[in-house]
């Protein structure tokens, strides 16, 4: 069993902190991110990070995807653990530039 410690919204687009749409995208797109704590450890933690890439903006597709990458960097220092689960609709099969770009840190 886990309890949420902290979860958060951040935008998909080029001011994260203030809510916005990117450019070209047809929705506002965000990560949510969430910290769980294991109830029966403590010291057992992870980070959850969900999003929905655009299905029509090649930019903001690869921008969130940078995002992504650097926020699962972010969680993984900020809760001293390699646990960061990262999931969501990336909308196109040929996302070989956004997974790149994951794997970049995450392998």
């Amino acid at each position: 069993m886990s309890q949420s410690l902290r979860v958060t919204n951040i935008d998909n687009s080029e001011t994260p902190f203030v809510p916005s749409k990117y450019p070209d995208a047809g929705w506002n797109r965000i990560v949510t991110a969430a910290r769980f704590q294991s109830s029966a450890d403590p010291a057992i933690k992870f980070s959850v990070l969900n999003t929905h890439f655009d299905d029509g903006s090649d930019g903001q597709r690869r921008l969130g995807a940078s995002m992504l990458r650097y926020r699962a960097h972010y969680e993984a220092k900020e809760t001293d653990s390699k646990a960061v689960i990262v999931m969501g609709d990336f909308n196109r099969l040929d996302i070989h530039r956004q997974i790149l770009l994951l794997r970049i840190w995450l392998c």
